[in-house]
């Protein structure tokens, strides 16, 4: 489809009048610019079109002068050039607005005058640390400039920022690009779009690539565009990029710098131009079902699939989470309110106690630590909400002090350990399974359960995300001392982290709750500042997110510590994190966001769970995705809860009751294992068996005689599939009782 003409040394050109009728992507022209420069400059870095002109930046090395060159759109003669000085400075790239050129340097973006090729002593400071800003485009439509820093071991972000360098908004480049350019484009029908120039590099395969982002969606459209080699002795490197009408021909074009360098002096510095105009349809996004009614008994659970496929021509991305029907007419307290502090060293007496981490599942706390008195060793504690020990359990690590770091899923506990994540059985007390990560951070972990991933912090701000099978799935920094991290999918928009970290502030308050975008660990703006329970100044040591039903609140729970040593308090202090919380009858399961090729597909399963009975409730499930023209797709979820009838008999009377009583399970649905009670007025022989769906004997939890009291057995379903149990309860007098429980996993 892509024409493509090798050029050398010597400048070789094709007008648009001499080729045959091209398409999106198709090379229309190029030259050879190093060819062009008075040294034949093999560091040729940055590359706009105004004024009627290529300009272009370059380094004679090795004497580190820094030119701009102007060369004519035909590429035939190098009109002329100017030097930007001498020295370590990175002019990478260069953005046009207008009236004055804009090139990156190092920190900021100086101010060029195209009347004289020179520095104006005007410029916009950026602040990446110690990153140097690579690439920038200029949006006319919002006076707003979008740069990119460099690449160095983490994800690429994109920034917006105004003319002040303040940042406005940021936004995740692929994890394979390594991008060098940007790029703003007023003519693709559709847009204004953001285009990057990249180096793609996917396993031991690597390309340079153009892909164009919409601002209106904040995300890549999937529509791309691929670099054709102008070199046929080594891979061209993508450089510079910018786009354009006002060409010969005048159609859209996207015009790359390209690099086919060898040495310092080769001049093999290609400008390409592309086809622009009529770019290939981008992601269509097709859901099935449009809404869902459905209706489920109480204390049972159905699933609903919900297809999602992409019907256009490049790659879908997209994310699901479900929110209430009416999210913005709740109330969500206030931001950073003190709920509840609990003083471990009091519940736990043990006043040489030191606090590792926390972790919250099946409405208990569970404390990672260690008593530091003489023979004392590391042990998970089990507190209940009002600060009771109702348990606790030894675990050594590495160290012999505790497990370092946990989080849960509400089955399990995960604890880091120098080399592997354990996985510890919250039913069986016991380590069922370790997932082997090499080498990895252990001062702060959360866990994704839709995707099944870890994300482990560090003091030094950065974020590895790690899957179940110990392999690394991106990394990010941030620029905060990150003590703790939780997953939160419950707050409206999320997924989010929330970080717990030490201020540097100089008052007594030393804690402070940020959340943090997941895929780029950029803040989100949501953050507060922690409370003292004590009589010192208390530091961050771990977090945890509870979801309070009985409330409808989402708690972050801080595990806190005081600075000074011995430590004589430590407390977990429950903060309301003001957010409107999704339903909890309604529950995605499985992956919840994914990437899909054209004719692809996906399965998002929802949950609906019976939870009460006579009631029908609303809610909505949003998908947020790259298709232009519906980014964000609606699902209205309308669920009636019935009375749930028992099977065999109905629910007994108060006079039966008081003779003979199986409660519901709790949880239900469950995974993989729920509590059955039930109660017995008096002495008796009595059977508890469990039958699957075509009414076979799976399991006979009590068979023989009890006597009169109230019990609950245990039921571990690990060896068994998915699907709707029975669970019965039989009398030596003939009085038998039958409840429905789900089992999903």
């Amino acid at each position: 489809m892509r024409s493509s003409v090798l050029v050398l040394a010597a400048l070789v050109m094709f007008t648009l009048s001499s080729q045959a009728q091209t398409t999106f992507g198709d090379t229309l022209y190029s030259f050879n610019a190093g060819a062009l420069t008075p040294t034949r400059d093999q560091t040729l870095l940055g590359l706009t079109f105004a004024q009627g002109y290529f300009w272009v930046t370059g380094m004679n090395a090795p004497q580190y002068d820094h030119r701009l060159y102007k060369i004519h759109p035909n590429g035939d003669s190098l009109v002329s050039y100017t030097s930007l000085g001498t020295g370590y400075h990175a002019y990478y790239d260069l953005a046009y607005d207008g009236r004055f050129l804009y090139v990156t340097d190092r920190d900021s973006l100086i101010e060029i005058d195209p009347q004289t090729g020179l520095r104006t002593g005007n410029g916009i400071g950026t602040d990446f640390g110690y990153l140097l800003v690579k690439g920038v485009a200029y949006d006319p439509g919002n006076d707003h400039f979008w740069v990119i820093p460099q690449r160095n071991g983490q994800q690429q972000i994109i920034y917006e920022i105004d003319r002040a360098g303040n940042t406005i908004n940021t936004y995740p480049n692929p994890d394979s690009d390594y991008t060098t350019s940007l790029t703003w484009d007023t003519l693709t029908p559709g847009g204004p779009f953001l285009w990057t120039f990249s180096r793609e590099e996917e396993g031991y395969n690597s390309r340079g690539v153009m892909r164009q982002f919409s601002p209106a969606i904040g995300r890549f459209t999937g529509v791309e565009m691929e670099m054709v080699n102008r070199s046929e002795i080594i891979v061209d490197s993508p450089l510079g990029i910018t786009f354009t009408d006002e060409l010969p021909g005048g159609q859209a074009s996207l015009v790359a710098l390209q690099s086919g360098a060898l040495n310092v002096y080769d001049g093999l510095d290609w400008v390409v131009v592309y086809d622009a105009s009529g770019p290939g349809g981008g992601a269509t996004i097709n859901v099935t079902p449009s809404s869902i009614q459905a209706q489920v008994n109480q204390g049972d659970s159905i699933e609903v699939p919900v297809y999602i496929g992409n019907l256009g021509q490049a790659h879908l991305t997209w994310e699901a989470y479900a929110e209430n029907a009416d999210s913005a007419a709740m109330p969500s307290g206030i931001l950073g309110d003190t709920l509840f502090s609990i003083n471990l060293m009091r519940v736990l007496g043990d006043s040489t106690f030191r606090s590792n981490s926390i972790a919250y599942a099946r409405d208990h706390f569970w404390v990672s630590g260690y008593s530091a008195a003489p023979g004392g060793t590391g042990a998970l504690y089990k507190i209940d909400r009002n600060g009771v020990l109702v348990d606790s359990y030894p675990v050594y690590g590495s160290s012999g002090r505790g497990w370092r770091t946990i989080a849960s899923d509400g089955d399990f506990i995960f604890a880091t350990d120098t080399y592997s994540i354990a996985v510890w059985s919250i039913d069986s007390a016991r380590v069922v399974n370790n997932v082997i990560t090499g080498s990895i951070s252990q001062r702060s972990l959360a866990y994704d359960p839709n995707n099944r991933h870890f994300y482990l912090g560090a003091l030094n701000g950065a974020i590895e995300v790690i899957d179940f099978s110990g392999n690394t799935v991106r990394f990010m920094t941030t620029p905060y001392p990150i003590e703790g991290l939780a997953w939160d999918h419950f707050s409206p928009g999320g997924p989010f982290l929330w970080a717990w970290t030490e201020t540097g502030d100089s008052g007594m308050v030393r804690c402070e709750a940020i959340q943090l975008n997941p895929q780029t660990g950029i803040a989100t703006g949501r953050r507060f500042s922690g409370v003292n329970p004590g009589t010192g100044t208390s530091f961050p040591e771990a977090v945890t997110l509870v979801r309070d039903v009985a409330s409808n609140r989402l708690i972050l729970a801080g595990l806190q510590e005081e600075g000074q040593f011995p430590v004589t308090e430590a407390f977990i202090v429950g903060y309301d994190l003001a957010a409107n919380l999704p339903p909890v009858w309604v529950q995605l399961s499985g992956a919840t966001l994914g990437t899909l090729s054209p004719a692809g597909e996906d399965t998002l399963m929802v949950r609906l769970h019976g939870l009460m009975g006579d009631t029908t409730t609303a809610a909505v499930i949003r998908i947020r995705n790259n298709d232009l023209s519906q980014p964000l797709v609606e699902i209205p979820v309308t669920l009636a809860m019935l009375s749930s009838p028992l099977t065999g008999l109905e629910n007994p009377t108060p006079a039966t009751a008081r003779s003979f009583w199986l409660e519901q399970n709790y949880p239900n649905p469950f995974n993989p294992s729920t509590t059955i009670g039930f109660y017995l007025p008096r002495d008796g022989n009595i059977n508890l068996r469990v039958y699957d769906a075509l009414g076979r004997e799976v399991r006979e939890l009590v068979n023989g005689f009890r006597p009169a009291g109230r019990y609950s057995v245990r039921f571990d379903a690990t060896e068994l599939p998915s699907g709707i149990y029975f669970y019965r309860l039989g009398a030596g007098n003939g009085i038998e009782f039958t409840r429905r429980m789900l089992l999903v996993k």
